[in-house]
């Protein structure tokens, strides 16, 4: 018996299997559910934000909207409700489709947990901005390259503003609230 899986027009899967008895072929088609669902994962830091933009980038990729999972909390803290739903909802063949990498990660320890723990369980990640993916064979050890580069970038970004910072402070600029116009404010 040889079994092949195909879609037809409709977009159905079926398996279509061959049976090859004394020169003979018999052809039949059952329908077979293949267990591929599109999960989103949106996330801003904090509660100024807005996450329209992103849920929208995620529908327009074809994930339902019942299925995005969101978070409006750093991403520095492992404590995020809406990604701990996505992985318990989240089985053997479904994909998690995020708009860029920080959203799902802030830094590569955490990139390679969370690879890590999908790729065990045969869930797979795509990223919208830059079309990358842990479905092919080099794809999961990208992410994480990226991942420890985009690290790197936000340690050299927050080491440049303290040094701006520090420079500010020393010819004479004050940070923080005026305390002439807050003790006028006070006096009224």
């Amino acid at each position: 018996m040889i079994f092949d899986t195909r879609q037809n027009r409709s977009g159905n899967r079926y398996q279509k299997s061959q049976f090859i008895h004394d020169d003979t072929i018999t052809y039949q088609k059952r329908f077979v559910r293949l267990k591929v669902a599109l999960l989103g994962y949106a996330r801003v830091s904090t509660s100024h934000q807005k996450l329209t933009i992103q849920v929208a980038e995620l529908k327009n990729a074809g994930v339902r909207e019942d299925r995005i999972f969101t978070d409006m909390i750093s991403g520095a803290t492992d404590e995020r409700e809406g990604l701990q739903r996505l992985f318990g909802r989240a089985e053997k063949d479904d994909i998690i489709i995020c708009t860029k990498m920080d959203r799902l990660s802030r830094n590569t320890a955490d990139m390679i947990h969370i690879v890590d723990a999908c790729y065990k369980k045969g869930i797979a990640i795509r990223f919208l901005e830059n079309g990358l993916s842990t479905e092919g064979t080099m794809g999961k050890m990208v992410i994480q390259i990226l991942a420890a580069v985009a690290e790197a970038e936000r340690e050299r970004i927050l080491e440049r503003t303290n040094d701006g910072r520090t420079a500010a402070m020393a010819s004479g600029v004050r940070f923080g609230r005026n305390l002439i116009r807050l003790q006028l404010r006070l006096l009224r």
